[in-house]
């Protein structure tokens, strides 16, 4: 696009022009400033989580069945299946959180299923979920 330059008579007239252009460029990039900076952020949050349940919550005779990562709620939730992780354990993982830079985070594991009945119970136990 090879647009002509407008030749200003009045210099006033286009050093006024040329500060209302530049703010008008400004203005329409600090909202995609904005929601990149949240995107990555959100972006290495993610990253880090993940790394952390790879990491710490690969425990003996335990496989996470299903995690949700919450960047707004800083939330980790997993669901380990097959045998219970002992409240230290879980304690320990939780205690590595800020080595992943998840200082803020909330760990939520649930844990323990066994069926009863043709069906699967949930029920909270111990800051963390249990299955019965």
């Amino acid at each position: 696009m090879h647009f002509q330059r407008k030749e200003f008579v009045d210099k006033n007239r286009e050093k006024t022009v040329r500060k209302y252009i530049i703010l008008i460029v400004i203005l329409t990039m600090c909202p995609a400033v904005y929601l990149t900076f949240g995107i990555i952020k959100s972006t290495f949050y993610e990253a880090a989580a993940n790394r952390f349940i790879n990491e710490q919550l690969g425990f003996e005779n335990t496989q996470v069945l299903d995690k949700k990562v919450s960047y707004e709620h800083k939330e980790v939730r997993v669901v380990l299946i097959g045998s219970e992780v002992p409240d230290a354990s879980i304690s320990i993982a939780r205690s590595k959180l800020k080595e992943y830079k998840l200082e803020d985070t909330k760990l939520i594991v649930l844990q323990g299923y066994e069926q009863r009945s043709g069906g699967c119970i949930f029920y909270p136990c111990h800051g963390h979920g249990r299955l019965l």
